[in-house]
């Protein structure tokens, strides 16, 4: 497992090959870049990447972050998130991005809101394995 440091706010681990991130405060440009080039470095392995995100302590997601992660030119490697502990405005501004993913193309990225860490972890292992039985 590897570790890092987004910000003062946010924490961000790489455990079996996806991201846990957890987020305090507004997701900013930056942290956008940091999971992008986190991401990309775990799809060199394992083709491409799928985030956890807690998203109990957000409480925004700014316009530049926004934007940076819709047009995001190596978004074909991020595959999905689970999140969990969004609150309505977290689940809005995720699902507002997701559209704009959807409409420039990236009709692979699926999102499901879960209850807790483990359903997440679930929900992606699940997801993985689908997956893996297609590129087969």
């Amino acid at each position: 497992m590897m570790s890092f440091g987004m910000s003062d706010r946010h924490h961000i681990k790489v455990e079996d090959g996806f991201i846990h991130i957890v987020i305090n405060g507004i997701i900013q440009a930056a942290d956008i870049s940091k999971l992008t080039e986190i991401g990309n470095r775990i799809a060199q392995e394992k083709h491409h990447y799928w985030i956890l995100m807690d998203a109990t302590g957000m409480t925004g997601f700014a316009m530049d972050a926004r934007r940076r992660a819709a047009l995001n030119p190596s978004g074909q490697n991020f595959q999905g998130a689970a999140v969990f502990g969004a609150s309505l405005l977290a689940k809005t501004l995720i699902t507002l991005v997701t559209r704009a993913l959807l409409l420039l193309g990236q009709t692979h990225i699926r999102v499901q809101f879960v209850d807790s860490v483990e359903e997440g972890r679930q929900w992606i292992a699940e997801q993985r394995t689908r997956a893996a039985a297609l590129r087969k």
